[in-house]
């Protein structure tokens, strides 16, 4: 490997960990033990279902009743929180992640997200 393209390995590392120091941050978009959390728990009747179900059920829930859309409510937040993505039926893939891992620690599963960070060619 040549000067350069360690260079350009360096740079894409630290972009990386920069990336990931801010996904540390995310913890606060997730309320796991908040009551409108377990009510929506409640209403999917996923509380005895195994993982797959309950992922399943979910993403169905998400599929009719969530926007796909950032800009409702207008352009704030720009993340929103598990309990935005409910109040707001709106939100994207990051959002969409929030309350599904809110949901997953609340029925005990051992959650966390993953975060892939691709190099630039």
């Amino acid at each position: 490997m040549e000067n350069g393209e360690k260079d350009v390995w360096r740079r894409q590392g630290r972009k990386c960990i920069s990336i990931l120091k801010e996904v540390k941050r995310v913890k606060t978009y997730i309320h796991p033990n908040d009551e409108k959390i377990k009510e929506f728990i409640q209403k999917l009747e996923v509380k005895h279902k195994d993982l797959e179900e309950v992922v399943h059920v979910i993403f169905k829930w998400f599929d009719s009743n969530v926007q796909y859309s950032r800009l409702n409510a207008p352009f704030y937040p720009l993340q929103r929180s598990d309990l935005d993505v409910l109040d707001m039926l709106s939100g994207t893939c990051g959002d969409y992640s929030n309350l599904l891992v809110s949901v997953l620690i609340a029925l005990g599963y051992e959650s966390r997200y993953a975060y892939l960070c691709a190099m630039d060619s």
